[in-house]
């Protein structure tokens, strides 16, 4: 067994569960509750984009498809998600930390 590898299964549970931990602690002022925050207050629905993007890995056709908008528009929108978020999305780390952010909120809704 290679260092750093879980040694069973509940071992590895509980790791996970520490970065769930941690990354739920962050969420109060994260860039998609940020967002989610934005839509509320203002009835829109901008946090759609970088979440169709994020789950597409960044292919601007397949997200905009799947949001069925022109590709022009959705790059505007999540531009325009990304400065309402306070967010750099062409940085490999924010992009991980939105990333992380939705699936944690994902995990925690009903």
């Amino acid at each position: 067994m290679s260092p750093g590898t879980p040694k069973s299964r509940s071992t590895h549970c509980c790791w996970n569960s520490g970065i769930c931990c941690a990354a739920r602690a962050a969420l109060p002022d994260g860039p998609i509750e940020r967002l989610r925050t934005y839509d509320r207050e203002n009835g829109t629905a901008l946090v759609e984009t970088p979440t169709a993007w994020l789950d597409s890995l960044g292919n601007v056709l397949g997200a905009s498809a799947s949001l069925d908008v022109h590709p022009n528009t959705f790059r505007y929108r999540l531009a325009r998600a990304a400065e309402i978020a306070g967010t750099d999305l062409d940085d490999p780390g924010k992009r991980f930390a939105a990333m992380l952010e939705l699936r944690v909120m994902r995990a925690d809704s009903p």
